[in-house]
């Protein structure tokens, strides 16, 4: 069978890794993400058991996110740089991709036709950095950021706006070296059109290492109404384990495919201003 091009690199990796011989020394971690807004925005709750070794990582959804299938996991030789997507039930695996989903809004809007929607008054606030106490036994940093934006829809008659306030609590550390940890993180908020995003890349660029915990809360005013909800993550159960090199293989017989692309939850969404 001929190998998809898009994964000869991903395989050489993993051969790379099967001749060593042993486990390797490493990390297992749980990591527990949950979304919540009020009554009629719904929420999640998604669940991953994680092995890290290197810049090698393995996650497992043992609770999924809405789509995907318990059981299903994401795999990278390269710190998440690369990261597949596998799903054991139907022996495929395809690339994760983290930035569909602001491809997804663009096209959502140009299929809107008339209806115009533009972002305007991009702020983003870094708020300071401070001592964050002891997380499952790592010294962490606490960052605090805010960002904010105007959002206009503009139609025949009609114009509404909607304020958005985004306030993000990180709190990570540089104790843990192995680049696989990079495997899942909630990103920053995404602001509408990808307004401000060299700013939001400079800012949270800051709260570099291992993100221990979060805490995102953002707030919506105008429209039809005000609106809120939260984002929380957090890793648990940290422990040193011994990670035998096959943990990061694609399994024999399991096929390539395309479109299938698990991405993440979290991040600021477009604002519903109906």
């Amino acid at each position: 069978m001929r190998v998809p091009t898009c994964s000869r690199h991903f395989l050489a990796a993993v051969a790379l890794v099967l001749v060593s011989t042993g486990a390797r020394a490493g990390l297992s971690y749980t990591l527990t993400s949950r979304s919540e807004g009020e009554a009629g925005q719904g929420g999640y709750e998604m669940r991953l058991d994680v092995l890290v070794s290197g810049g090698a990582a393995k996650a497992v959804f043992t609770t999924p996110p809405p789509g995907m299938s318990a059981g299903s996991w994401l795999v990278t030789q390269d710190g998440g740089g690369k990261t597949l997507v596998v799903d054991p039930g139907a022996k495929t695996y395809s690339e994760f991709s983290a930035g569909q989903l602001q491809s997804d809004v663009a096209a959502m809007q140009k299929a809107m036709g008339p209806l115009k929607m533009r972002t305007e008054n991009v702020k983003v606030e870094d708020l300071g950095e401070e001592d964050g106490g002891t997380i499952e036994g790592f010294p962490a940093k606490h960052h605090r950021f805010r960002v904010s934006y105007d959002r206009t829809m503009k139609l025949p008659m009609v114009k509404r706006s909607m304020h958005t306030v985004i306030e993000d609590e990180l709190w990570t550390t540089s104790a843990v070296a192995d680049a696989g940890t990079g495997i899942w993180k909630l990103p920053p908020p995404k602001v509408p059109d990808g307004e401000g995003a060299e700013d939001l890349a400079a800012a949270y660029g800051k709260a570099g290492g291992f993100l221990l915990k979060l805490s995102r809360k953002t707030s919506s005013t105008g429209g039809h109404g005000d609106r809120s909800s939260t984002e929380t993550l957090a890793v648990t159960e940290v422990k040193k384990a011994d990670v035998p090199p096959e943990t990061f293989a694609i399994p024999a017989g399991f096929t390539e495919t395309q479109g299938g692309m698990m991405r993440p939850q979290g991040g600021s969404q477009m604002p519903d201003l109906k």
